[in-house]
């Protein structure tokens, strides 16, 4: 089950998955779904490859990306953006 996410913390997550390669240019569609009934995945790509996704899971946020493109570089980012995210969700 996903949840709405409020603009100033949707704002937020972008800028994080911006960090990750993630385009600008998609910001505002971003921000406008993730506000207006939420969603499940966002497909994001960056750093991941075309399968690169964020996950809103309600009570958890995190990224994967196809098991195909796997990196050993790719595995540790993808640790690294979920647990930015899942302490921005947490507010810590």
């Amino acid at each position: 089950m996903y949840s709405v996410i409020p603009p100033e913390w949707a704002n937020q997550i972008y800028d994080l998955l911006v960090e990750y390669g993630a385009l600008e240019d998609d910001r505002q569609s971003f921000i406008y779904h993730a506000e207006r009934g939420g969603f499940d995945e966002w497909r994001f790509q960056g750093i991941f490859g075309f399968g690169g996704k964020f996950r809103n899971r309600g009570d958890k946020w995190y990224v994967d990306y196809y098991q195909e493109h796997q990196t050993p570089e790719r595995d540790t980012a993808e640790k690294e953006l979920t647990e930015k995210l899942e302490a921005l969700r947490r507010g810590t």
